[in-house]
């Protein structure tokens, strides 16, 4: 996974980086890192990002959730 995929894909469910970490239970600079090429997700990690994608319907209504959190 590029950081250009992350990136879109973060985009895509309108959050920030903080957000988005936290939907991955992962820090914000960890997300700041793959977002700049500064380092690769872990397998778990990519096996969460690949979930995220599969399931970007169900992630859609937890966006609305994260933004009023």
């Amino acid at each position: 996974m590029t950081p250009e995929d992350i990136i879109k894909m973060r985009e895509e469910l309108g959050i920030t980086q903080e957000k988005f970490a936290n939907l991955l239970g992962t820090s914000f600079s960890t997300v700041n890192r793959w977002e700049n090429g500064k380092s690769k997700p872990s397998r778990l990690s990519i096996r969460q990002l690949k979930e995220i994608k599969d399931n970007y319907g169900s992630y859609l209504c937890r966006r609305k959730k994260l933004k009023d959190a």
